[in-house]
């Protein structure tokens, strides 16, 4: 299900539902603004786990994956390979996370360490998924420049992937309604893949802005039973009962964030990026 609206966080918690922001950028993406510590207290205070994805780079996750406000954080990273094309994994401890790091992504870090690895596609979904059996998933796959849709290799990447973006909160509402139209003919030709959601949130007060929401189909809390165990987050992702909910960022107020962002990757204006912290907190 997918629904174009504000979050009702109280009420969706009420009815059972798991929320989660999987899409979640902090200080040390190239782009973005947000103090990790800062997104933790705004998710426990709306009462969601998150997963920060970084680009490239694991020091976010890291810093508060073990915390004491009882938020869950999935280990989580966003990777652009050679071909400037984005996937999202998701891993099911830190140690599996780090140990991807510094086998896949810090040897095959770009020059400029920030925007790419030199390595396709292909090869880093393979390698995420064989050796380290996380989930991966697509995002926002209707941007131009990180578009998986037309990479000439997206049969053989498609294959490896478990989900796909429903919306992000930072692009305009009619790419998201693309990236719903692509994954109908994806589910088709592939078969079955979920759909989650993020905000994409590159300060703090965007955090939230979209948010997924699961449950565990019937089947599985009936295996939880047996464990004894709740469902994890990982079989709900891929197995479970989803539900999309958010809204995106107009334009004219993502383009100030987008612009300096990328002014302060270029440039490496790290004062630059500290100012407008200051300003929009």
């Amino acid at each position: 299900m997918i629904h174009f609206r504000k979050p009702d966080f109280k009420r969706l918690k009420r009815r059972g539902w798991k929320m989660y922001d999987f899409h979640v950028h902090t200080k040390y993406s190239y782009d973005a603004f947000a103090e990790p510590q800062e997104l933790l207290e705004k998710a426990a205070s709306l009462g969601v786990g998150f997963s920060i994805t970084d680009h490239n780079d694991i020091r976010g996750v890291m810093e508060i994956y073990n915390n004491d406000l009882g938020v869950e954080v999935i280990p989580g990273i966003e990777l652009m390979s050679q071909e400037t094309v984005e996937v999202l994994a998701y891993f099911k401890n830190i140690g599996d996370l780090e140990r991807f790091y510094n086998i896949i992504v810090k040897p095959n870090m770009h020059n400029d360490g920030h925007w790419q690895l030199d390595l396709p596609l292909l090869d880093i979904v393979r390698e995420a998924k064989n050796r380290f059996d996380c989930v991966l998933s697509a995002p926002h796959p209707s941007i131009t420049g990180s578009n998986i849709t037309n990479l000439v290799t997206r049969k053989e990447v498609l294959k490896y992937l478990d989900c796909c973006e429903a919306i992000n909160g930072q692009i305009p509402h009619f790419q998201n309604r693309r990236a719903l139209r692509w994954y109908r003919k994806m589910k088709r030709r592939l078969g079955r893949r979920s759909l989650l959601g993020g905000s994409d949130c590159h300060t703090v007060d965007q955090f939230g802005r979209v948010i997924t929401c699961l449950k565990p189909k019937r089947s599985l809390r009936n295996i939880s039973r047996l464990h004894n165990e709740e469902s994890s987050v990982f079989e709900m992702m891929t197995k479970g009962r989803h539900m999309v909910i958010g809204t995106e960022n107009t334009t004219w107020r993502s383009f100030p964030t987008y612009l300096i962002g990328q002014v302060s990757a270029v440039f490496h204006f790290k004062l630059l990026k500290r100012i407008w912290h200051k300003l929009t907190t």
